[in-house]
């Protein structure tokens, strides 16, 4: 299963094993049917969108409802991924 990262350390903190990589250089990289681990737990997802171009940072949404009041959401995490062939 392929395991991915984008932490440099020797022990990185998180990764991402998925069953399913597609790579499209310079544009996206699709992860489908994978499981996010961090240093205490994992999470799994059906499908995780990356574009390899994205600034990284958090992503969020303001709004109102009547039942939840005010409300702050986050949407999404960008971190960057660099895509390079090893030879």
């Amino acid at each position: 299963m392929p395991t991915f990262t984008t932490d440099d350390s020797s022990q990185p903190n998180f990764h991402v094993e998925s069953k399913s990589v597609r790579i499209y250089p310079d544009s996206r990289v699709i992860f489908s049917r994978s499981t996010v681990y961090t240093a205490k737990s994992g999470f799994w997802f059906p499908y995780i969108f990356r574009a390899t171009s994205t600034i990284p940072g958090l992503s969020f949404s303001a709004g109102f409802y009547s039942p939840w009041g005010a409300f702050l959401l986050p949407l999404a995490y960008s971190f960057p991924i660099r895509v390079r062939a090893i030879t």
